[in-house]
């Protein structure tokens, strides 16, 4: 399959592209910075450069003959303190480059592709409820949910696609980025711990899982409609540092207080803070296996690649 990816370069992307690569498909992707792109990704993805996302439509040239997209573009939520400049930054790159990546697809797409398949993320619910949430749970008030709700909707004008997916998800655990790469370090040196309590509950997901519920999607017509791209058995805080320890044969001792992620992080500080009990209800109903369900399994193959 001819497939054209937005957001290769990230943590997501990159791993997703060997994955898709490795299956036979061709890949060609959208980079705002196409030297920095062509030596990131393997020799056989064809880069097109896209500079301005928020103002721009995309490059027809890589329209021709695609089958399928996958849109993972957007400024990273966790990178700094979510000031003004900063938020504009995120909604751009999410929410007016996807626009004009579906609008440069209505002008440009010569029929119709298989399929369109955009990432969300869980930030979409509401937050630190006991019970647990499906992708028919509420959505919660905020930055990140009003976010998300829009980046979402900028895929609704779409016509020119058999099949379209939202996938929500959660936080994503693997070697080499995400939030393994800014806590690894940290309890390396023997300081981490959980968060205050560490009661309120993680939402996440394996890098491999991931990549494999985006492969599925790309040739199984049952993926449709959004899914939480999240596994079966979320963790509390505690539970996760408690196993991140003992995956990296570190003690676990000194807990974070609150108020200092706070002060440091301001707003963005909320990604940390809240809890969201989340499973796919759609991922089951799909009998999609993961290949990493429990958090041990998942941190373990991490601390031993």
């Amino acid at each position: 399959m001819k497939i054209l990816i937005t957001g290769a370069t990230g943590f997501v992307g990159r791993h997703l592209v060997e994955k898709l690569l490795q299956e036979g498909h061709t890949i060609l992707t959208y980079s705002r910075n196409k030297a920095s792109a062509l030596k990131k990704l393997p020799k056989e993805v064809q880069v097109f450069e896209w500079s301005n996302v928020s103002e721009d439509l995309p490059p027809k040239e890589a329209m021709e003959n695609i089958e399928a997209v996958i849109n993972l573009m957007g400024e990273n939520l966790s990178e700094g303190r979510w000031s003004k400049s900063q938020k504009e930054k995120i909604f751009n790159s999410r929410v007016l480059g996807t626009k004009n990546l579906v609008k440069g697809l209505e002008e440009n797409l010569k029929g119709n592709l298989k399929v369109f398949i955009s990432a969300s993320a869980i930030g979409h619910y509401v937050v630190n409820r006991k019970e647990q949430l499906t992708e028919e749970s509420p959505k919660g008030d905020g930055f990140l949910p009003d976010l998300c709700e829009q980046w979402e909707n900028s895929t609704q004008s779409l016509s020119k696609s058999d099949r379209t997916l939202t996938l929500r998800i959660g936080v994503v655990l693997g070697k080499g980025g995400g939030i393994l790469k800014k806590l690894s370090p940290i309890f390396n040196l023997g300081l981490g711990g959980p968060i205050g309590s560490g009661s309120h509950m993680m939402s996440w997901i394996h890098i491999e899982d991931l990549a494999c519920i985006f492969a599925e999607s790309l040739k199984n017509n049952h993926f449709e409609g959004v899914i939480n791209g999240v596994s079966p058995f979320p963790v509390s805080n505690k539970e996760f540092s408690k196993s991140l320890g003992q995956a990296l044969k570190r003690p676990v001792i000194f807990p974070v207080p609150p108020l200092a992620l706070k002060l440091a992080f301001g707003e963005m500080s909320t990604i940390m803070l809240d809890g969201q009990s989340i499973i796919s209800q759609k991922l089951e109903n799909l009998n999609f296996k993961f290949k990493f369900p429990k958090i041990n399994e998942a941190l373990l193959k991490e601390a031993e690649s």
